[in-house]
C-alpha cells in the first residue's frame, strides 16, 4: 500500500483487528494471536487478486472468526479469489465452491465442496477402523503413491513496477 491507502485504511485495519488499545504498542510486543489479526487485518484490506488464508481462524474468539469469515466472503464475492488453508469442515463447506483436499504433498481429491469433504470424511473414518483392526479397506499408502503430486514450479508477485517484482523458481533435478 502507498502511503494514501495506509493513511485512508488505517482506522479499518485498526478496528477490523479489535487492537485500539495496543496500537502505541511496538508490534514485537504483541501476543501471537494479537500479530495474527493484525496480518489478516492488512491483508484483507490490500484488495488482493488472491488472497492467501492459512488456518487464520484458529486464533481469536468466535465474533473476530466470524468477522474473518465476512470478510473473506466480501472478497469472493468481489470477484476475487480466497483460497483457504483448514482442517475445519465445517468453515470449508460454509466459504468453499471447489476444493482440494492435499495429504502428505498430494492432491488426494479435486472438485466440488460436498464431494471432496465426504470423501475425506469417509476416509478418516476408514482410517479410524483400521487403526482399531480392521483390515479391509487396504493400504492407503499404496493409494497415495498413485496420485498426483502437487508442487509450484513458479510464482510471480508482479506489481504495477517490473523493476520490483518478484519471481520465484524451484524445479526438482
Amino acid at each position: 500500500m502507498g502511503k494514501r491507502e495506509i493513511d485512508r485504511k488505517f482506522d479499518d485495519i485498526v478496528a477490523f483487528a479489535e487492537i485500539e488499545k495496543f496500537i502505541e504498542t511496538p508490534v514485537k510486543h504483541y501476543s501471537s494471536g494479537m500479530y495474527v489479526r493484525l496480518a489478516f487485518a492488512v491483508a484483507a484490506h490490500l484488495e488482493p487478486e488472491i488472497l492467501l488464508v492459512d488456518e487464520v481462524l484458529a486464533v481469536g474468539d468466535i465474533n473476530f472468526q466470524k468477522k474473518c469469515l465476512g470478510k473473506m466472503g466480501e472478497v469472493a464475492k468481489g470477484g476475487r479469489t480466497v483460497v483457504l488453508v483448514s482442517h475445519q469442515l465445517n468453515q470449508i463447506r460454509r466459504l468453499c465452491e471447489r476444493v482440494a483436499w492435499v495429504d502428505g504433498g498430494t492432491i488426494r481429491k479435486l472438485g466440488a465442496t460436498h464431494e471432496v469433504v465426504s470423501a475425506y470424511e469417509s476416509a478418516m473414518a476408514r482410517d479410524r477402523s483400521l487403526s482399531n483392526g480392521d483390515n479391509s479397506s487396504g493400504d492407503r499408502q499404496a493409494e497415495r503413491e498413485t496420485l498426483t503430486k502437487a508442487r509450484f514450479l513458479h510464482w510471480e508477485i508482479a506489481g504495477l513496477n517490473p523493476e520490483a517484482s518478484h519471481i520465484l523458481t524451484h524445479l526438482d533435478p
